[in-house]
């Protein structure tokens, strides 16, 4: 029986003024780092954490390669990334929205005050999981991409939890949360 390999995405939600703009378009092969460079990026199996890790070090090289700053890991951002996935599993739904709740439900949950949030979600299945795979397709993907590439952003939060969605036993569930916090 053969495995077969599924990425999902939605298209990315955004809460962002029209003045907030993205960065410069490059080829996403430009901006994809190489296994060198983000250790653990192709692995599976590895643990959650270290596939998070992976992923940040992938969305900071592609920051890096645009011309656009870093992001510093948010507490509140990861914590609020855990509970959409966690959303997205119990509720079996893989939307912005899943649970019947607004798509910065969790954000302001975790107490993360901000001017303006995005979100980027993918659900990858057996080797299409993994976090150089689904950074690829966030590249691939307009809205996407420009929440990754977004000048203004300053503070992201992760999450990669594996679980099973309708059809997919195995799925690992991304989850990244992107924001610029509000003035004090």
């Amino acid at each position: 029986m053969s495995q077969r390999a599924l990425i999902l995405l939605v298209a990315a939600a955004t809460l962002v003024p029209a003045s907030a703009s993205a960065a410069p378009s490059l080829p996403a092969a430009a901006l994809l780092a190489p296994a060198s460079a983000c250790s653990g990026q192709s692995s599976a199996s590895a643990p959650a954490a270290a596939q998070e890790a992976a992923m940040a070090c992938l969305v900071d090289y592609a920051r890096r390669r645009a011309g656009v700053p870093g992001l510093r890991r948010s507490r509140l951002l990861t914590r609020a990334a855990a509970g959409k996935a966690h959303d997205l599993l119990s509720c079996q739904q893989f939307s912005h929205t899943a649970c019947g709740r607004a798509f910065t439900t969790r954000i302001d949950a975790a107490g993360y005050r901000y001017r303006l949030v995005g979100e980027n979600l993918a659900l990858g299945d057996a080797a299409s999981g993994t976090p150089s795979v689904i950074m690829r397709a966030w590249l691939g993907s307009a809205e996407h991409r420009a929440n990754l590439l977004r000048p203004s952003y300053r503070d992201q939060g992760i999450a990669m939890r594996p679980g099973g969605m309708p059809g997919y036993p195995h799925a690992h569930v991304w989850v990244d949360e992107f924001g610029a916090p509000a003035a004090p």
